[in-house]
């Protein structure tokens, strides 16, 4: 019983690990966009209700993966109340198929209470054949410091205003008190 015959098949798989090694260096460089542009990101699959989260998405409001039910997932518990109304205009518009893409700014509220603004850029990438979104991909990126510094921008601008009208005052009120006391001498 000895073996007269061997059989094999060979294949060349360089082109197949040259794909996956530039796939994975796509990936890293992605993932660091994210990281220095504190980036989260989202998937929400609406046929299935659930939503995945990137684990800077949960960093940016203080959560760790798993506190957050992603199971028939509700906006409505992180979004705050005043933005609501607007936000959900958006997601119901992204559903129906009149909206493919938009980009808002909202509040997010955070696991400690605090809020922070985010600039939400989302668009639908699966549809039904109604033209029904089925999955919804989007970022959010903070911004609260530019929100900060534009609300110290207006209150300089309102500063500099006032000055300017209480200059103008004093200027006046000198021109009267000469007047006064040219007349009194």
């Amino acid at each position: 019983d000895s073996v007269h015959k061997v059989f094999g098949v060979v294949q060349d798989v360089t082109a197949e690990r040259e794909v996956r090694r530039l796939v994975e260096e796509r990936e890293q460089r992605v993932q660091l966009v994210l990281d220095v542009t504190a980036t989260g990101v989202f998937d929400w699959d609406l046929r299935s209700r659930s939503i995945t989260f990137s684990d800077n998405w949960y960093a940016s409001i203080g959560f760790e993966p798993g506190e957050i039910d992603t199971e028939d997932w509700d906006w409505q518990r992180i979004v705050h109340p005043d933005d609501w109304n607007d936000i959900s205009r958006y997601i119901q518009a992204h559903v129906d198929g009149t909206l493919t893409s938009s980009t808002h700014d909202l509040r997010l509220v955070c696991k400690d209470g605090t809020t922070r603004w985010a600039r939400l850029a989302a668009q639908a990438v699966e549809r039904d054949e109604h033209g029904r979104a089925q999955r919804i991909i989007g970022a959010d990126t903070d911004i609260s410091g530019q929100r900060m510094l534009e609300q110290q921008l207006v209150h300089s601008a309102k500063m500099h205003s006032l000055a300017e009208f209480a200059g103008g005052i004093a200027h006046d009120f000198n021109n009267v008190m000469a007047i006064v006391r040219g007349h009194t001498e």
